[in-house]
C-alpha cells in the first residue's frame, strides 16, 4: 500500500529495515521538518475559514448576495465604514479585486495541504529526503504561498492603519488566517530546499506589494488632483445625512428634557443605516433638540477631528454624562442609561405627512 506520510520517525534514508527495527546502528530519524497528515488537515481547515470569508466578500462585492445588499459593519472604530474599506482604491490592484487572488490563495493551500490524501498512488516508495516526492512538492508550495500570503497581510492591514485609518474586523480575520497558515507551516525545521522556496516567494511577495503600493498610491494622487481641478479647488461635495420621515411621540420629548440635562450626544454617520434608524426612532422633533455629531470626512457638518479624539467605537454611539454607550438604543435603553422608569409601550413616532 501507500506510504503513510503521518509519522513521527523514519529510518535514515539507506538504512535498512532490519536494522531500523531491530535498533541496530540505524538509528531513528525524525521527521519533523515534514508535515504529517494531522498538520495538513489543520492546515486546510484554517484556509477554509479564509476561502468562506473571501467567497462571502467576493459575492456581495458583485452582488451575488441580492441587489443593494450591504456587508455587517465590523470597523470598530475610524469613520470609514467597511463596504468602504473593501470598495475603495486600495481594495484594487490592476484593476482586479484583492479579495479574488486571496480567495484562489486559500483554494490553492487547501488543494496543496490534501492532495497526498487525494493522489495516495502516488504516495508509493521515498526520495532521497525519505518522503514521497508528492509529500516535498506539496510541502514547498505550501512554504511559499503561506509566507507570500503573509507578507500580503501585513501590507494590507499597514495600508489599512496608515493610510484608510480604519480597523475593518473582515480584513483582521482574513490576515489572522495568513499568518496562522505561514507560522504553522513555518514552526518546524524546514528542508533546505523548502526554506530555499519559501524565501524566494516572499521576496516575490515583498517586491509586488511595492509595485501594489506604489501604483495604487500613484492612482489615488492623479484621482485626487482631477477631483481637485474639477471642482477648481472647491471643497469636495459633502453628504448630508437622510431627512427624517417621523414625529416624536409624548414619550420620545419627555425623554429628550432627560437627555438634555445628561448633555447627551449622539455620534454618528451620513451612510450608517443604524444611525438613521436612530433618529427615525427619535423623531425629527427630538433630533432638533439633540446634538448630532458627523464623524464621516465627507460629511456635512463634519467633525471628525473631535470623533478621532474621542476614539469613538463605532456607530452610532451615545455620550451621555460623560459615558459613551456605542450601538444603536431602544427608548427603554434611553430612558434607563438617564434615570428614567420605562412607560408601557405607546406608540413611539408617527409618519410625517
Amino acid at each position: 500500500g501507500p506510504a503513510p506520510f503521518s509519522r513521527p520517525l523514519q529510518a535514515r534514508p539507506g538504512d535498512s529495515e532490519t536494522d531500523f527495527e531491530d535498533g541496530g546502528a540505524a538509528e531513528a530519524w525524525p521527521m519533523d521538518g515534514y508535515l504529517t497528515s494531522t498538520d495538513r488537515k489543520t492546515l486546510a481547515a484554517v484556509a477554509s475559514v479564509g476561502l468562506l470569508e473571501t467567497a462571502f466578500l467576493n459575492a456581495n462585492k458583485f452582488g451575488l448576495l441580492g441587489a443593494g445588499s450591504e456587508l455587517p459593519n465590523l470597523c470598530l472604530g475610524g469613520t470609514v465604514s467597511c463596504s468602504q474599506v473593501l470598495n475603495g482604491p486600495w481594495s484594487m490592484a490592476f484593476g482586479v479585486p484583492l479579495t479574488i487572488p486571496g480567495m484562489l490563495a486559500y483554494a490553492t493551500v487547501i488543494m496543496l495541504a490534501l492532495v497526498p490524501f487525494l493522489a495516495s498512488d502516488q504516495r508509493d516508495g521515498t526520495g532521497e529526503s525519505g518522503v514521497s516526492p508528492i509529500e516535498e512538492w506539496s510541502q514547498n508550495g505550501l512554504a511559499g504561498l503561506t509566507l507570500s500570503m503573509a507578507v500580503f497581510s501585513g501590507y494590507l492591514i499597514s495600508v489599512l492603519a496608515f493610510k484608510i485609518k480604519a480597523a475593518c474586523g473582515w480584513c483582521f480575520v482574513s490576515a489572522s488566517c495568513s499568518l496562522f497558515l505561514a507560522g504553522f507551516t513555518w514552526n518546524r525545521r524546514l528542508p533546505l530546499p523548502t526554506v530555499k522556496v519559501g524565501l524566494s516567494s516572499g521576496a516575490m511577495a515583498v517586491l509586488g506589494a511595492g509595485v501594489i503600493f506604489a501604483t495604487t498610491s500613484t492612482q489615488v494622487a492623479i484621482a485626487d488632483a482631477q477631483t481637485y481641478l474639477a471642482t477648481g479647488g472647491a471643497q469636495m461635495e459633502l453628504q448630508a445625512p437622510p431627512a427624517i420621515t417621523t414625529h416624536s411621540s409624548d414619550r420620545v420629548m419627555k425623554l429628550v428634557k432627560y437627555l438634555e440635562k445628561s448633555d447627551a450626544k449622539m455620534y454618528g454617520a451620513f451612510w450608517c443605516s443604524h444611525c438613521y434608524d436612530q433618529k427615525q426612532t427619535l423623531g425629527a422633533e427630538a433630533m432638533r433638540s439633540i446634538p448630532y455629531i458627523e464623524c464621516a470626512k465627507d460629511g456635512a457638518n463634519s467633525q471628525r477631528k473631535l470623533c478621532q479624539e474621542k476614539d469613538i467605537p463605532g456607530y452610532p454611539t451615545w455620550e451621555i454624562d460623560g459615558k459613551y454607550h456605542p450601538g444603536e438604543q431602544t427608548l427603554d435603553e434611553l430612558e434607563e442609561l438617564v434615570g428614567l422608569k420605562a412607560k408601557a409601550a405607546t406608540p413611539l413616532t408617527t409618519e410625517l405627512p
